[in-house]
């Protein structure tokens, strides 16, 4: 089985660095090659700025040289955040610098190299809806077709966190290759998935129907996997999806959306809207 090929964005702040170690503790027991890639431009960000000690008399010729140390320290510190997992799986590290405009080159890598995902961190001090709308990590989602997993600043990487995955499900047809590709970024064994639909009523025979077809389908095709399906009722349906998210320790909430002329629609968008303008986790998206 080829390595699963890992896109992460990079660029020297907390919040990348955030991202990049949520993505290697949520991957380390799969088999990866981990491709890191920094896009600058003539404009740099402040935190950038500082933190590769740039100045006035500073050339291209030397900005270039520090990107490409900084990149090198970058590969040093995947690799050691690997190894200190205690995994045997496999990694690759390979690492890139182009100028550009950071969802422009990514969804163009991503196009073009097919990552299994593209991992990005957000450094707004929320993952709410709005503050995600305005924020790079949704350009690179609606660019990109390829899944994206967008890591607050503030994420807790705590391993036992990310062994539950909510996957906000409608039972559409489409949902199936999204759950397709999750699956294939489990974390090893005691991974647990909750595939969730929410119900403003009790569920009827039809809903009864789509979620035992969707449990036999998942008990066929994936029998060696811990994946739970189910429905939640009540009359507000943020209470009762948040209060899932903190009964069951979720760490990664995951859904699909649909791209209409760029404007940020998921199957389910007055739950997605309301959820993720209070969440304050990693989201997982997926494009239909």
């Amino acid at each position: 089985m080829n390595p699963l090929r890992i896109l992460i964005a990079v660029n020297f702040t907390t919040s990348s660095d955030k991202a990049m170690a949520f993505a290697v503790q949520l991957l380390h027991t799969l088999d990866c090659h981990i491709r890191l890639i920094y896009c600058y431009s003539d404009f740099i960000e402040l935190e950038e700025y500082a933190q590769i000690k740039l100045n006035a008399e500073t050339s291209a010729k030397d900005v270039k040289e520090v990107f490409v140390n900084r990149l090198m320290n970058q590969e040093a510190e995947v690799k050691r955040l690997w190894e200190a997992t205690g995994t045997t799986a496999l990694l690759t590290l390979s690492s890139m610098s182009v100028k550009g405009e950071v969802e422009s080159m990514v969804s163009y890598e991503a196009d073009t190299w097919h990552p299994s995902l593209v991992v990005v961190g957000s450094s707004v001090e929320k993952n709410t809806f709005t503050e995600l709308m305005e924020s790079t990590a949704s350009d690179v989602i609606d660019k990109t077709q390829s899944p994206v997993l967008v890591v607050p600043r503030n994420t807790e990487i705590v391993a036992e966190k990310m062994n539950h995955i909510l996957f906000l499900t409608n039972f559409k047809s489409e949902e199936y290759i999204s759950l397709h590709r999750l699956i294939e970024l489990l974390p090893g064994h005691g991974a647990t998935l909750h595939c969730v639909r929410y119900l403003h009523d009790h569920p009827d025979q039809w809903d009864h129907m789509r979620l035992e077809a969707l449990r036999e389908y998942i008990n066929q095709t994936y029998p060696n996997h811990d994946i739970v399906c189910e429905t939640l009722t009540g009359d507000h349906h943020l209470e009762a999806l948040n209060h899932y998210v903190k009964e069951k320790n979720m760490g990664i909430l995951a859904l699909t959306r649909r791209k209409r002329k760029a404007i940020f629609k998921f199957l389910h968008p007055d739950i997605s809207h309301k959820l993720l303008h209070h969440a304050q986790m990693p989201v997982l998206v997926f494009n239909e």
